[in-house]
């Protein structure tokens, strides 16, 4: 393992896999993602809110933040244009069903897997991205639906901090239930609201205060990130980056660091 003096050694990094996952339990809801990374994602219900949604790509483009768009079909099916503007911005696309008026989890199991799978058809064919996720229009689930969502593939998911925005908060308030409230690992509900999108730069902005990172679903619940430099004993500026794709048959993902 020596190497001459003055020669560079690259860190390289693994790690066990944990004996228990999410997949050990594709019956539950999920309602945060993994508490000891500093990171969270905003998962945006879109329904309705066309101009605000507009507004919130723009901020989303400025903060340089990522996240998790959950669409209902209907609302893709009739706006294309904006759902596809939401793909082709770089965020996540999830599923909130094909039909928010329908109280999803009062469904048997036939009638709430014919709602997902609807709403992926749509969805799919006017972002070109497959959803995995899925979120339940005002929470409701049941065993039923559940069935429904692992036998098609899906995750369902709820959330860990509510900013009730559809109620019409003031602005300091909504940033109050988010920046008081939020955890590594938090998942945020919100919605395309004129009070979200005024108080989402500086919900932004906070949540970094707070060392909490926003990203998309995806990159939250990923086993296989970079870890953290303060996990890893990395100087400060340092990154890790991925050596390699994960052994396929351990499913370890090796990393280097890169030093400023």
């Amino acid at each position: 393992l020596a190497r001459p003096a003055g020669t560079a050694v690259e860190p390289r990094f693994g790690w066990n896999e944990p004996e228990v996952t999410q997949a050990d339990f594709p019956l539950a809801a999920v309602y945060q993602g993994n508490p000891q990374r500093r990171q969270v994602t905003l998962m945006i219900n879109v329904a309705w809110g066309n101009e605000e949604l507009a507004q919130m790509l723009d901020i989303l483009d400025a903060e340089g933040v990522r996240t998790t768009f959950f669409l209902v079909g209907r609302w893709a099916e009739r706006y294309p244009d904006l759902a596809r503007a939401v793909a082709e911005r770089g965020h996540e696309i999830a599923s909130h069903g094909y039909s928010d008026a329908a109280a999803i989890g009062s469904l048997d199991y036939q009638a709430a897997r014919a709602d997902l799978e609807r709403a992926h058809r749509v969805i799919t064919e006017v972002t070109g991205r497959e959803p995995r996720w899925f979120s339940p229009h005002r929470g409701e689930w049941s065993p039923a639906l559940l069935e429904a969502c692992r036998d098609l593939g899906y995750r369902l998911f709820l959330w860990t901090v509510d900013t009730i925005d559809w109620q019409d908060p003031d602005r300091g308030t909504l940033l109050a239930r988010v920046l008081d409230r939020a955890v590594p690992g938090a998942l945020v509900l919100m919605h395309p609201r004129p009070v979200t999108v005024d108080a989402l730069p500086d919900m932004i902005r906070g949540l970094r205060r707070h060392g909490l990172e926003p990203v998309p679903l995806g990159t939250l619940l990923d086993p296989h990130l970079p870890p953290d430099p303060a996990e890893t004993g990395l100087p400060g500026g340092a990154t890790a980056q991925r050596a390699g794709p994960p052994d396929p048959r351990t499913g370890d993902a090796w990393w280097g660091a890169r030093v400023p």
